[in-house]
């Protein structure tokens, strides 16, 4: 039986720094992003090697223009922070799990739908509020 290896408790290395020293620092501070997200749809599925949201967001600071272009999209992170932003994302994966994480993740459902959604969520947390324990339905046995 082989232990299962972690990176939990191990120091990271220090980066190594070349190039334009502006674009490092930014490119450093990026990666180096770790607490966990809760803005937008990053919280929907997690997608293996997947960029953290504010890496995406500081590095889409970094560089100006309408559109971005995402050619590794995998699960969609910085599509999401980008149309956040007011940009046209554009993405693309070999992945076809990777294309369906992202294009969900990033897609604006229309009106209708968002206010079907509001009154349900109204709905729900009015009856939330009132029930003294959740409805057997919602209570699954372990």
């Amino acid at each position: 039986m082989s232990s299962r290896r972690t990176t939990t408790g191990k120091s990271a290395l220090e980066p190594i720094r070349f190039g334009d020293t502006d674009m490092s620092a930014v490119l450093v501070q990026a990666l180096a992003a770790s607490e966990q997200v809760e803005r937008w749809t990053h919280g929907f599925h997690t997608y293996p090697a997947g960029l953290h949201p504010d890496a995406a967001q500081a590095l889409l600071t970094a560089f100006e223009g309408e559109r971005v272009f995402d050619p590794f999209a995998g699960g969609g992170t910085t599509l999401v922070e980008a149309r956040a932003a007011g940009r046209i994302a554009l993405g693309s994966d070999v992945s076809p799990v990777a294309l369906r994480v992202a294009k969900t993740r990033a897609a604006t459902p229309p009106p209708e739908s968002i206010a079907r959604m509001r009154s349900t969520a109204r709905k729900l947390t009015a009856e939330a509020r009132t029930a003294s324990q959740p409805p057997e339905a919602a209570v699954q046995e372990t």
